[in-house]
């Protein structure tokens, strides 16, 4: 699922909220990563939630959360320097999933999603009317 609104909207409600029923073993908040971390990343992904709060403009981890999430594991070569030897060798790295996606979005242009990734993807779009903000203001006093 990805939030999409402007600033103030209720993104990061909305994230923080669907985070909340879970327990905290069960979810990844991130920030920032390259693509790398999550190939690196081995069981530490296996059946969580990635939560993305504000995935960074510009920058795209869908093609690799894609493999995890349908694949449900990601293979990839990578070389590494045999210590004895010295010499460079290629090894294959293992991270596994399924994983669920959880992000918010200020401006969909902004951050590249591949198509076969929007056909797994709820979108929602966020009301950003004087009203709506009300409303989230009353619901957070009551909570």
């Amino acid at each position: 699922m990805i939030a999409l609104g402007p600033s103030g909207s209720g993104k990061t409600t909305i994230i923080k909220g669907a985070l909340s029923v879970l327990p905290q073993n069960h979810y990844k908040e991130i920030v920032r990563a390259t693509d790398a971390a999550f190939e690196y990343a081995a069981e530490e992904l296996k059946h969580k939630v990635i939560a993305f709060i504000q995935m960074p403009a510009g920058q795209s981890k869908s093609d690799t959360i894609h493999v995890l999430t349908s694949e449900g594991e990601l293979r990839i070569l990578i070389t590494v320097k045999d210590e004895e030897t010295g010499t460079r060798r290629t090894v294959e790295r293992k991270a596994k999933g399924p994983v669920v996606l959880l992000g918010a979005i200020v401006d969909e242009k902004l951050v590249r999603i591949d198509e076969q990734m929007k056909t797994r993807t709820l979108f929602i779009s966020l009301n950003p009317s004087g009203s709506q903000t009300i409303e989230i203001i009353r619901n957070k006093k009551l909570q």
